[in-house]
C-alpha cells in the first residue's frame, strides 16, 4: 500500500475542511431562495433567469430530464446554509 507525501488523511483539493463549505460562487439571499425552489421542484418559470444562470455557473443546479435539479453541491449548500442560519438564532 502506498501513501502520498501528505499522508493518508490529508484533505483533497475538492473536499472542504470539516465544518466549512467552499463557495464556488457567493449567493445572495434571493439566489438561495431560488436554489431552494429548484430543490423543491418548483417550475423554472417562477425563478429568475439570472438566478438560474448563476446557480448553473456555480455548479449548484443542472438540467435534468424533467427540468432543473439541484446538484450534490447545491443540496450541500442548502444544508450548510440551514445549519448556519439555525446556529445564529
Amino acid at each position: 500500500m502506498t501513501h502520498s507525501a501528505a499522508g493518508p488523511l490529508a484533505q483533497s483539493a475538492w473536499m472542504p475542511a470539516q465544518g466549512a463549505l467552499h463557495e464556488t460562487i457567493p449567493l445572495t439571499a434571493e439566489e438561495l431562495v431560488s436554489l431552494q425552489r429548484v430543490f423543491m421542484g418548483i417550475d423554472r418559470m417562477a425563478i429568475l433567469a439570472a438566478h438560474i444562470d448563476k446557480l448553473h455557473d456555480g455548479g449548484y443546479v443542472r438540467e435534468g430530464r424533467m427540468g432543473l435539479v439541484a446538484t450534490d453541491l447545491g443540496r450541500l449548500r442548502l444544508k450548510f446554509e440551514k445549519g448556519r442560519l439555525g446556529a445564529s438564532k
